[in-house]
Formats: structure tokens, C-alpha cells, sequence
């Protein structure tokens, strides 16, 4: 009797260190799409990606340096080579537009923040399109009163004060409502 309950509770004991075992291994669909982003991420220039669960759709953003047709046929081995059933958008994208984007945005933002620090509210800083010299300030119609003309130059000695950030020589602040 005694016998009998030992090798059961060796064999249970043994099934579940299988079955734990057999578990850990098979990986989630998750994880095979993370597996096929990391790839793409780490062999191609990738600017962007995105895994769109509902739509069973994996979307990339390469740049233009990158061979668009051939791109896609890596991806599409890799899916299927981790039977994964998802369709595949891929964008190709001017890398050089996209840095001069981004720099805009972080100019932007840092002038943004520093009109909030120093209680300018209601003021939206703007880069147009081509006049990345030019920094509009738009004043909100309901902002309280102010001088747009110290308001400028307040901001052009932020700007002038901080070259890491503004390394173009001439700045024009033009300030509005």
C-alpha cells in the first residue's frame, strides 16, 4: 500500500514537472510577433512599428534607404516561418524630414515649457513649414494682457541663451493674437 502511494505520487510528481516544463516553451503569439519586430528592428533602419492585435495587421515605418520589396519579403518568411497569421503594412518614410520633424517638435516643446515656467500662459509656439527660423508665438485671444513685444524678446533670450538646443544663428520671434 504504502509502495502503491509513493509511485503515485512520483508519477503525478513527474507529470506536473512535464507539463511545467512543456508549458514554459510554447510561446504566445505575442512573444513570436516581439520576436519578428526585434528582427526587423535590429536588421533593418526601422523608423517606426506597431502591432495592431485586432486588426491582425503588423505595420512598419522603414526609411528610404532601405529596399521596401525586399523588407517585406524578410518579414513575411519570418511570420510565417512562427505561423502567424497577420497581414503587413509597411510605410517607407524620408529619414532626414523625419529628424528635422522631431528637432521642430523638441524646439517647440522647450519654448512651450518655458513659457509655462515663467507664467506666459495661453501662448502656443509655432514653426511653419520652411521658416525653421521663425518661432510665431499665437496668443490665445483670452490670455491676459501683455507686451508681445517683451513677450519676443524674452523668448529670443531664451532661445539666444540656450545654443545646444537653437543652433541656427538667426532667430525671428514674431508674436500675435
Amino acid at each position: 500500500m504504502k509502495k502503491g502511494i509513493l509511485l503515485l505520487i512520483t508519477a503525478l510528481s513527474l507529470s506536473l514537472i512535464l507539463f511545467s516544463t512543456i508549458s514554459a516553451q510554447v510561446q504566445t503569439e505575442e512573444d513570436r510577433l516581439s520576436e519578428v519586430t526585434d528582427i526587423a528592428w535590429n536588421n533593418y533602419d526601422v523608423v517606426a512599428s506597431s502591432v495592431l492585435s485586432e486588426e491582425k495587421v503588423l505595420f512598419f515605418d522603414i526609411a528610404d534607404t532601405e529596399n521596401k520589396e525586399a523588407f517585406k519579403n524578410d518579414m513575411r518568411k519570418q511570420l510565417d516561418d512562427r505561423n502567424i497569421n497577420y497581414s503587413l503594412k509597411v510605410q517607407v518614410s524620408n529619414v532626414d524630414e523625419i529628424k528635422e520633424k522631431r528637432a521642430l517638435e523638441e524646439k517647440t516643446d522647450l519654448i512651450l515649457n518655458y513659457l509655462r515656467k515663467n507664467n506666459w500662459i495661453r501662448i502656443y509656439p509655432q514653426f511653419k513649414e520652411g521658416t525653421e527660423n521663425v518661432i510665431f508665438l499665437n496668443v490665445n485671444e483670452n490670455a491676459p494682457e501683455l507686451d508681445l513685444k517683451m513677450l519676443e524678446a524674452d523668448v529670443l533670450n531664451f532661445i539666444n541663451e540656450h545654443p545646444q538646443y537653437f543652433p541656427e544663428e538667426i532667430y525671428e520671434v514674431i508674436a500675435k493674437k
